[in-house]
Order: C-alpha cells, then structure tokens, then sequence
C-alpha cells in the first residue's frame, strides 16, 4: 500500500534557491541585469546562467545548457534573448524563458565578456585563445563581421557604443586598451596608460566616451567615436586604494559606480571626478569582503563580493541594504529541521548556511573551525538545537543553531569522516564512521565508545528508538 502511495504521488518543485556567483580570486566578474519584463539579474555559476527577479530573489530560472564553465552572460537590449560564453569558447543565443538556442558559435578559447549592439543585431564576444581571441557576429548567424585583433595577449573585457556609428572597445592582458570601427569592423586605435590589468570597459549611455579602470587603480577616460585618450578621473583623497574591478554607469550617465579589491564600493561624479559616496560593507573585512563587480540599473545598485555574495546598495547608507547569500560552491550534505522550516547546508567552501524554506530567505553561519577546508557532513540533533558539522580536516564540531554561530572548538576524529548519524531522541547521541574501519559513538562531544570493524563504513543510520 505505501508502495502504491509513493508511486502515484505527485511530487512538484516549490522553491528554488539559486547558487552564488562563482567568483576567483585575482579575477573580476562581469554581471548584468535588464528591467525589460521584470527586473532581473543575470550571472554565471559553474555550467549554470542564472536569472533571478531583483524584486523578489526567490523567482529564478536556470539555464544549464552550457557543457562547462559560463564565464559571462548578457542580456539583448530588449530582454528577450541572452547571449551566454564558456570556458570552452563557445557562445550560445538563446531565448530567456524557453531555453530555446537561436545560435551557437566558438568565439575563442575561452570566452570572458560580451555585448551586445544597441540594435540587437549584433554581438562581440571576447576572451583568451591562441589564434582567436575574440569575435563580432550577427545575433543569428554564424559570420564573422570583422576581426578584433592587434593583441598578443587575451581580452579582459569589451563593449559596444551604444548609438550610431558602431564602434567596440576592448581591453587586454598586454594592459591595452583597443578600439575597432565598423562594421566590418577593424583594429583603429589603443592606448597602454594602464600599467596593470584594465578589468573592465563600458561606454557611457550617451556613446560620448568610455571608461576603462584597472588593477593599477586608474580611470581612464577616452572619446567615444575616436578611441582616443581624453583624460583621467582622479580623486587622491577618497578613490580606491586597491584594483578596480567593475564599473557601471547610472542612467544618465552623470555618474558612475565602481567595485575594488579595497574592499568598497563608490559612486562618482563624472564632471567632477570625485567621489561621491563610499560603501563598506564590515566592521572588519577580510579577503572575501573584495568586491569584483558592480551593476547599475534604473534604481538598482548591485555588487558582488568575491565571497560570491549579492548586495543591493542604497547611497542613503553606507551598508548595503540588503544582502543575498548561499552557496558558491558544490553543496555536499543537509539538514532539515521540518517543524520551523528550515535546511541547513554545507559546502566546499566551508560555508553554512540556514535558509528558510518558505521564503527562500538564507543566513550564515558565523565562524571558521574548519579552517576554510570542506565540510561534508551535517546533522542536527533530536531537539534541533544543535547542528554538528565534519570537514575534510577530520573535526566534529558541534554549533548551536540559536546564535548562528559554529563553535570555536571540535574533537579530532581517527581517520576520515564516511558517514553521520544522530540520535532520534537523544539530543547528545552521534556515530562516525571512519575510513580506518571505527564506528565512533559521541555523547555531546566527548567519545563514548569506539567500535572496531572489519569493514570501511560507507554511511550510517541510527533506528528511531535509538537502540539500534
């Protein structure tokens, strides 16, 4: 009977929590947004390109068409199509809500930043490779409508001027900054002010000039229809300390927002070249407190962190105002607590965290006893009030879940963790099984017994009386 039951029962998808960006560091990130439609905000995580409504995170959709790694995707300027790149030099157009795949085409060895032409006609792809580094293409269509040369060395970042007459611009690790004029478009003009890496390069809205900013700090400013160097953006007093990583224009491109691995994120007036606001984002940042890209859209100011988390920023404060976390990295076990309604998850990042399963809503975990290694097995106690976490690093420790915090102190285990249980009832009971043939019983985190086999324990599980 219970058989028959599962069988024909009906089981749906309610909510669906998105990964984080993947983030590297050393490397910047190119993310994008449209508010055709609705609000939405587009990134890449592992083989995955994910839309997520910016009104509501938890409506989301994930396109896993891609065989590897998506390093970039960019939204047509109408918001129906995107165009997505991998690691293996591949693009694909396809449509945002079918999935349906309009185009595909090899661009470069690895693809690393796209735009797309004001009109939607057109497309430049660009990245690391050999013989071919980059490629301008029609939207549907396999040919080739110039050739984007004149470096050695890959590009880092491109875009499109965003009115008539169609220019590109694009910026490479030999630390130039090259400009085509087209179509068919052709090598015009560089320049190699920056001294270190130009991260990122985006047109104002009115196509006038266009910015590049770089690990060596600089803003650089060229002139939008001949490529050529206009100026510089400086502000001693309060500019970025460390490289710039992004850069995003507001609408009407009087002012600017820029993401660094100082560990901030600033507005700037672009007349003026000052620094208008400055956000932070802890008391005591660490590395993962870097911010690597930024996106201005409408009302929206979105960053991310090289921690991979989401912050929507509001210049009224100098905190972001609201902070989107999860996972990065491959999630390796769970805990469900069903009678508040929450799961508890683990990751290679060494990262846990508790999302509410109604709202979508999620929070870390504050704390680091797994010394950043993986964690891989999780499990809360009979009362729920305890959650014990086992890294790679062969700690069991266990945390209360009420402060969020993981605790500081952990029992070393004799060999790698295969498998976790907890008691049923007893809120102190555990068993590990190790790779060296124990089963170890714990009573809160003190070792009860150790039971030798004659076999490696792949999981556990213990009765729902606990006597067995």
């Amino acid at each position: 009977q219970t058989f028959v039951f599962a069988k024909n029962m009906s089981i749906k998808v309610g909510t669906v929590i998105a990964p984080l960006p993947l983030t590297e560091r050393g490397f910047g990130l190119h993310i994008d947004g449209t508010l055709k439609r609705t609000p939405r905000l587009l990134y890449c995580s592992n083989n995955l390109v994910v839309q997520r409504n910016i009104e509501d995170m938890t409506k989301c959709s994930l396109c896993s068409e891609h065989p590897q790694k998506v390093n970039v995707a960019k939204f047509s300027p109408n918001g129906e199509w995107i165009c997505s790149g991998d690691d293996g030099g591949n693009c694909l157009v396809w449509a945002h809500q079918s999935f349906v795949i309009k185009n595909t085409i090899v661009a470069a060895r690895r693809v690393l930043d796209i735009a797309w032409s004001f009109d939607g006609q057109r497309i430049v792809a660009v990245g690391a490779g050999k013989d071919e580094k980059a490629k301008v293409f029609p939207w549907n269509t396999n040919n080739k409508l110039g050739e984007i040369g004149g470096t050695s060395k890959g590009f880092l970042s491109c875009d499109f001027k965003p009115n008539r007459p169609f220019r590109i611009v694009a910026s490479s690790e030999d630390f130039g900054v090259y400009f085509y004029k087209g179509p068919p478009f052709q090598f015009t003009a560089f320049d190699k002010t920056h001294k270190k890496y130009p991260n990122c390069v985006r047109y104002r809205p009115d196509g006038s000039v266009y910015l590049s900013v770089g690990g060596d700090r600089r803003i650089i400013v060229y002139e939008g229809k001949t490529g050529a160097k206009v100026g510089e953006i400086v502000d001693e007093a309060q500019g970025h300390k460390g490289t710039i990583y992004s850069i995003s224009w507001n609408q009407d491109g009087t002012e600017f927002l820029t993401a660094s691995a100082d560990k901030t994120c600033k507005i700037w007036n672009f007349e003026t070249g000052s620094v208008l606001h400055t956000f932070t984002f802890a008391d005591a940042p660490t590395m993962t407190d870097m911010q690597i890209s930024c996106l201005w859209m409408g009302d929206f100011m979105i960053s991310v962190s090289l921690s991979g988390k989401i912050h929507f920023l509001d210049r009224s404060s100098a905190r972001p105002a609201k902070t989107i976390t999860g996972h990065r990295k491959s999630i390796q076990d769970m805990a469900v607590d069903r009678a508040n309604g929450y799961v508890y998850t683990v990751d290679g990042d060494s990262r846990v965290v508790r999302t509410e399963c109604k709202t979508g809503e999620n929070v870390d975990f504050v704390g680091n006893p797994h010394s950043g290694t993986m964690i891989k097995l999780t499990g809360l106690n009979a009362n729920k009030q305890t959650l014990i976490t086992i890294g790679v690093d062969d700690q069991f420790v266990r945390s209360s879940v009420s402060d969020l915090s993981l605790s500081s102190t952990g029992v070393n285990l004799d060999g790698a963790a295969r498998g976790l249980a907890v008691g049923k009832i007893d809120p102190e009971l555990a068993i590990v099984g190790t790779h060296k043939n124990k089963l170890i019983f714990f009573n809160g985190i003190e070792i009860m017994q150790i039971l030798e086999l004659d076999f490696t324990p792949c999981t556990c599980a213990i009765s729902w009386d606990d006597s067995e």
